[in-house]
């Protein structure tokens, strides 16, 4: 007898290249700091109800660019999640926007795979409830390319039931520091700022170092994104209010750019209400 098929899995919003889940912007899942092949584990501090938890090595902007390259080749084939990726270490590092692809290029995205092959996450999705997996659940890289395999359940459930932003890779790539690229996507995702603690964006972005050095970190990085990406940020104001930087807020002027987003909207419940009234978040 035949070995049964396994369904097939549509990728979801195949069309939609570009949107990436609201998770993987508002959370510290991909963190500002660098990559660690330690693992970690526990609740990561995310905003909007995800209660996530991680466990794994620690994941950076460059990981999630790689698992973004990922998604967008996959869409491009219109893929089964069920199957495995055929691609290359060369292919996703184009995606990912590099200009050559030697070895330096490639090891980074084969660390990165690698890293993501271990990274196991659990949290809610307003629509399905709990949902885990592994961000990748294989990686085989041989000498006539690689063979990536998503988890088909946790994968379908984020691009198909978590709010996907629309992203600007090419700006964000413009972004020298890795926390005026973490906020450039944390903006992105809202449409309406109001004020937040530095210590609650601290934690929200991961940032590594002293606290003490968190405000002088965020000002150069809201400076960067007001110089390259006016139509996102205008201005920004930090309140300096009391004696400690973690108390101290900013407040965003957004730029004419408008979220563009794609899956299940939740309707506004009273959490989601005091949400918004708290200084430590906006839902959008």
């Amino acid at each position: 007898m035949a070995p049964a098929q396994r369904p097939c899995v549509p990728i979801p919003f195949a069309n939609k290249l570009g949107h990436f889940p609201g998770l993987m912007h508002r959370s510290s899942l991909f963190s500002v700091g660098r990559s660690d092949d330690e693992p970690r584990g526990g609740e990561a501090k995310s905003q909007g109800g995800y209660d996530l938890e991680v466990d794994g090595p620690a994941l950076s902007m460059h990981d999630k660019a790689v698992w973004e390259a990922l998604v967008d080749i996959a869409k491009e084939r219109d893929h089964d999640l069920s199957t495995p990726l055929l691609t290359s270490l060369s292919e996703i590092a184009r995606k990912c926007g590099a200009e050559f692809t030697g070895s330096r290029t490639t090891n980074a995205v084969r660390n990165g795979l690698e890293r993501l092959s271990r990274a196991h996450l659990e949290c809610t999705l307003a629509q399905l409830g709990r949902v885990h997996g592994r961000l990748l659940a294989a990686v085989e890289i041989g000498s006539h390319g690689a063979s990536v395999s998503f988890d088909p359940a946790l994968t379908s459930a984020l691009l198909g039931s978590d709010l996907n932003f629309q992203m600007n890779p090419d700006r964000r790539r413009l972004l020298s520091g890795t926390l005026a690229q973490w906020m450039h996507d944390f903006i992105s995702t809202h449409t309406e700022t109001r004020p937040l603690t530095l210590k609650y964006l601290r934690e929200l972005c991961g940032f590594p170092g002293d606290s003490k050095r968190f405000p002088a970190a965020l000002t150069a990085a809201m400076e960067e994104l007001k110089a390259k990406a006016p139509e996102l940020v205008t201005a920004f104001v930090i309140d300096k209010m009391t004696r400690s930087g973690d108390f101290w807020t900013i407040l965003v002027t957004r730029g004419t750019e408008s979220p563009k987003f794609v899956g299940f909207k939740p309707q506004a419940s009273s959490q989601q209400s005091g949400l918004r009234r708290r200084r430590g978040g906006v839902v959008l």
